[in-house]
C-alpha cells in the first residue's frame, strides 16, 4: 500500500509541475524535436569528455541529463518537465 501512495504522490507532483507550464486543459504530449535535443545532449557530453583528457581530468565529468532535473518536483529550473522521462 505504501508503494501505491508514493506513486500517486509522485504523479500528483508531476501534474502540478505540468500545470505550471501549460494552459488549463492541455494534455501532456512529447514535444516536437525532443529526439534532436537528446542527440545534442549526447554530443555535448561526448565533447566534454574529450576535453577532459588534455585538461588532466581523470574522473569523468558528471553532466546531469536535463530530464532528470526538470522532472524532479524539487527542480529549480524554469524549463518545463519532459513528459518522456
Amino acid at each position: 500500500m505504501g508503494d501505491l501512495h508514493e506513486a500517486l504522490t509522485a504523479i500528483q507532483q508531476q501534474r502540478i509541475l505540468w500545470q505550471r507550464y501549460v494552459a488549463a486543459g492541455v494534455t501532456p504530449e512529447v514535444p516536437t524535436g525532443i529526439s534532436d535535443v537528446q542527440v545534442a545532449w549526447q554530443q555535448v557530453s561526448a565533447d566534454l569528455a574529450e576535453l577532459d583528457a588534455p585538461l588532466g581530468r581523470t574522473t569523468p565529468r558528471r553532466v546531469s541529463h536535463p530530464c532528470r532535473c526538470t522532472s524532479s518536483p524539487t527542480c529549480s529550473r524554469s524549463s518545463p518537465p519532459s513528459p518522456t522521462c
